[in-house]
């Protein structure tokens, strides 16, 4: 079941593929590292990807 994130201007927009997030940050940050640099723009802390928007864009 996807978040719902509430932006500004009231409108709620669903966080599609969040259920997925807490796998993410299963995997051990070595391996993150020889993945790739879109992998590793998701910030390590749960708390900040719901603070940034490039993070929430990137996914969807």
């Amino acid at each position: 079941m996807p978040f719902k994130l509430k932006s500004l201007d009231g409108s709620v927009t669903p966080f599609h593929d969040s259920e997925y997030l807490p796998f993410y940050y299963f995997i051990p940050r070595s391996i993150l590292q020889k993945c790739g640099a879109e992998l590793n723009s998701i910030p390590r802390n749960p708390r900040m990807v719901f603070a940034s928007r490039e993070a929430c864009e990137f996914i969807p």
